[in-house]
């Protein structure tokens, strides 16, 4: 899931149709909504990178980017791992 805080809704909106074919979930916060986030998810500063499992429950609230080998070793301990 991505979650974006973009105040500029065509430029997120391209985004998504970028990644249509991809499985990530693309959520947008607007303003009234970003202050509930950030003190339910302790966020300080973004970007920020949180493993959440399929229950919902957060395994990792400053887990690696999506381009670091550490989330691969991350989601396998879970058995979180993609398959296709």
């Amino acid at each position: 899931m991505a979650v974006s805080i973009d105040e500029d809704e065509e430029l997120w909106s391209s985004l998504v149709e970028h990644r249509l074919k991809s499985r990530i979930l693309d959520i947008r916060i607007l303003d009234d909504q970003l202050s509930k986030v950030k003190a339910n998810y302790v966020l300080n500063s973004l970007p920020v990178n949180v493993l959440i499992d399929p229950e919902g429950r957060i395994i990792d609230a400053r887990a690696p980017t999506p381009s670091d080998p550490a989330l691969l070793r991350l989601l396998a301990t879970y058995a979180l791992a993609l398959h296709d």
